[in-house]
């Protein structure tokens, strides 16, 4: 019998670069707002190997639309994560972080 893994665990894994083998995942959240407009978030990802990859479309209440998407490598010890967040206008954003263990 197998357990599910919680998500502190799924963080660990990926922290050490363990992700498991081509494992996808998708999520999709439809919020409705006192206003009575809506705000929908569509997050999918998958990890194969130590590289792990998600992407996500917000659409907020005023259809202004927000996608991210983000990579993440593992090595040696060494994890490297890239998010790029594209809004309105096509204004962008690039974060790049290194985490060593």
């Amino acid at each position: 019998m197998t357990k599910p893994l919680t998500l502190p665990a799924i963080a660990a894994l990926l922290a050490l670069g363990l992700a498991p083998q081509a494992h996808a995942w998708e999520r999709t959240e439809t919020v409705e707002l006192s206003n009575g407009k809506t705000r929908t978030l569509n997050v999918t990802g998958a990890c194969e190997g130590r590289r792990c990859t998600r992407d996500a479309i917000r659409v907020g209440p005023n259809r202004r639309t927000i996608t991210t998407t983000g990579t993440r490598d593992c090595a040696n010890g060494t994890c490297t994560a890239e998010r790029i967040r594209t809004g309105p206008k096509d204004r962008s954003i690039t974060r790049t972080r290194t985490i060593n263990r």
